[in-house]
């Protein structure tokens, strides 16, 4: 009796062991399934995420191209004037900035894994912050002489009170913020910010106010290596930075404004906020149909409309104008790739150098203007940056 009952003991701890065990097994084989599904969801948002970079990639060298394209034709006009002419304005600049849509189109079928779409945006008509610093060893061959290298400073400088002047304006709190500094106190924290030298422009030693910061740090005493640095200079705070910051470039070494690129704000600061929003419409519908020539085309045409109602008065700043076609010559090329849920972003900042046109000759156009012969050089990638898409 003792002897069976510690048979059947045996066999239940046999039992006991074997569901011991294939409860156990049965654990890690789930584990093991659970790690096997998160290495290839791993696996497969890492190829997204690689394939929608390259995308991107592509993306980005299409704009490159269209930006060629659009230098090559310009060179080519410039020495054709009888083709020139005909060759409408808008066609020409339609080349880089005609909007492109994502590609694969709708019900199209591609070998892509995802989507992608490029865009460019002229840089030329914004504020070049890296003039101010009045080095005229880093100037372009465009600034000559070190008075002309000042002059292009106070200029920018006057670019960036429009702005402040707009913002207050239109805010209230910014005007009684800003009422307190000295004139001009802004636009010279930035040039102090850049120069060699230890003074501040309104007198005193321009590191004293950041030597009480925690940490203490010194200011830069030479240009930006990225616009992110306007929040450590005195004065400008995010509240300050944050609306202007879309209208500042680190790659236009130029002061001259293109009226074909420039901000819609820019206008709007320049007539003193005397422009419309419906005003401000109209000057965008007339530039995307047919280019201005001229500042002093988009100025009269401006001031001469009469469904634009802010506009008698209007006029650009000094140091602003340049003359003959605007060329743009400054672009971001923005491409983006998405596969799945993974979305990449590459950012080429270009510059193309032009060229001085030769001296005039007799040879004039039927408007009796000398044909525009300025050509473009060199195509220069200045920045690169990428990264996920927000």
């Amino acid at each position: 009796m003792k002897k069976n009952l510690f048979y059947k003991k045996q066999r239940g701890m046999a039992l006991l062991m074997v569901l011991i065990s294939l409860a156990l097994l049965s654990f890690f084989i789930t584990q093991l399934l659970y790690t096997s599904n998160i290495d290839v969801t791993i696996s497969k948002k890492n190829k997204n995420r690689l394939q929608s970079y390259y995308l991107a990639q592509s993306a980005a060298r299409m704009g490159l191209l269209r930006v060629h394209m659009f230098r090559e034709t310009e060179n080519l006009l410039s020495s054709q004037s009888a083709l020139a002419g005909l060759v409408p304005k808008n066609i020409r600049s339609m080349i880089w900035s005609f909007p492109l849509p994502a590609f694969p189109f709708d019900g199209q079928k591609s070998a892509a894994p995802g989507t992608f779409t490029s865009i460019i945006k002229g840089e030329g008509s914004k504020i070049p912050l890296n003039l101010l610093d009045e080095q005229i060893h880093r100037m372009p061959l465009s600034i000559p002489s070190a008075a002309d290298a000042k002059s292009v400073s106070e200029s920018i400088k006057k670019q960036i009170q429009y702005l402040l002047d707009q913002r207050a304006e239109t805010d209230q709190n910014f005007r009684d913020k800003i009422e307190r500094y000295y004139p001009n106190a802004l636009p010279n924290s930035i040039a102090d910010w850049m120069d060699p030298d230890d003074r501040q422009i309104e007198g005193g030693d321009e590191d004293a106010v950041y030597q009480r910061k925690t940490p203490p740090y010194k200011s830069r005493n030479d240009r930006f290596g990225a616009l992110s640095e306007l929040s450590m200079i005195d004065l400008w705070d995010d509240d300050t930075l944050r609306p202007l910051k879309n209208e500042f470039s680190l790659i236009n070494l130029k002061a001259e404004i293109n009226c074909n690129t420039l901000s819609l704000d820019r206008f709007k600061a320049y007539s003193k906020n005397n422009l419309t929003d419906a005003d401000l419409g109209l000057i965008q519908k007339r530039r995307l149909s047919q280019p201005f020539g001229s500042l002093d085309e988009c100025a009269g045409f401006i001031r001469s409309n009469p469904d634009i109602r802010g506009g008698a008065d209007f006029q650009f700043p000094e140091g602003t104008k340049k003359d003959g076609y605007e060329k743009e010559s400054v672009f971001m090329i923005e491409g983006s790739g998405s596969v799945g849920d993974s979305h990449s972003i590459v950012r080429l900042y270009t510059r193309m150098d032009e060229e001085a046109p030769p001296a005039p000759t007799s040879t004039t156009t039927t408007a009796g203007k000398p044909p525009d012969s300025s050509k473009f050089s060199d195509l220069h990638v200045i920045r690169f940056e990428e990264g996920a898409a927000p």
